[in-house]
């Protein structure tokens, strides 16, 4: 399959992750030429940008391992998905890292939670606030680390990492991260749900 791609032009790879409602995962091949030459591959979604890299001994390996993990070739498929509104990440690209000591989760009802993760944003700390499918839906911004973290856990949040029961039994959600709104709109945000 990968003899009919023009490989110079053919960068971009994405897929729909398989959840309720779609998140993009992104694949950019750098140095996607039609040599034998080592090439690294960028895995990444809309929000936090870059959040894996893979090796492979050449372009063509690379596109036959996304090919097999279900990626699309975004030039190939470029019209069904805009029609999506589906549109590569813009370059540079961010890279935001987010590991499991950077969750934090609250537990709703029976197998539901609501997450967070903690992201430094220029002189602020932004909370950003995402559900069990990594679909994002509120976002909250602090002066400092520590007032973000006391908030958090005033509001019955856990720290996932210190959590050994939470570890045990719920499972973090991961990329690629997207975007929703929630049925109750900007819970935490608007102060409907959120204790000061």
């Amino acid at each position: 399959m990968t003899d009919q791609l023009n490989l110079e032009q053919k960068q971009f790879f994405y897929k729909k992750a398989q959840s309720p409602n779609v998140n993009i995962a992104w694949a950019y091949i750098e140095h996607a030429d039609n040599t034998d030459n080592p090439c690294s591959v960028s895995l990444m979604d809309n929000v936090f940008g870059i959040y894996e890299t893979l090796q492979f001994q050449s372009s063509v390996v690379a596109i036959d391992h996304l090919i097999q993990d279900d990626y699309k070739d975004f030039d190939m498929h470029e019209k069904i998905a805009m029609a999506d509104n589906i549109t590569p990440p813009r370059q540079p690209f961010a890279s935001t890292p987010i590991t499991a000591e950077s969750y934090w989760c609250k537990v709703i009802g029976m197998g539901e939670h609501n997450w967070a993760v903690i992201i430094p944003n220029n002189n602020r700390f932004e909370v950003v606030f995402f559900m069990d499918d990594s679909r994002i839906f509120d976002k909250m911004n602090f002066f400092s680390e520590d007032q973000a973290k006391a908030a958090l856990e005033n509001n019955d949040f856990s720290w996932y990492k210190d959590d050994e029961l939470l570890q045990r039994f719920v499972h973090l959600p991961l990329h690629p991260f997207g975007h929703t709104q929630h049925p109750s709109g900007k819970i935490y945000s608007s102060g409907k749900y959120w204790l000061q």
